[in-house]
């Protein structure tokens, strides 16, 4: 019977909002705490990440032709660009080499030979 009341109290004292008041002129503005932010972003991230590697290889799998596999090649790679740039705290030469990398696994997929 202890062990219910306190886990009770602990379930209590976790689902109780501990941030400030907001203030009314604030309207239907919302106050999330830094952990929840970073915690979307990272989400967000991966999600971007899984996205543009899973979908680039669908893509190009059922491609042949050479201009329009280089034309997705080059928008996937942007856009993992643009995520890593914007999505992580990631320095310049990081988001070079990180670029680098799946542009470079994408070409290796695209010169392999789909034929069955």
């Amino acid at each position: 019977m202890v062990h219910r009341a306190k886990l009770a109290m602990c379930v209590l004292i976790l689902s109780q909002d501990t941030r400030p008041e907001i203030p009314i002129s604030w309207g239907d503005v919302h106050d999330y705490s830094n952990d929840r932010t970073w915690a979307t972003v990272g989400a967000v991230n991966v999600f971007l990440a899984a996205g543009t590697m899973i979908g680039a290889m669908i893509l190009l799998k059922d491609i042949k032709q050479d201009g329009a596999r280089l034309i997705i090649v080059s928008v996937f790679t942007f856009v993992f660009a643009a995520g890593v740039g914007l999505l992580t705290n990631a320095r310049r030469s990081e988001v070079y080499a990180t670029t680098a990398g799946y542009a470079a696994v994408l070409v290796v997929y695209v010169s392999g030979s789909f034929s069955t």
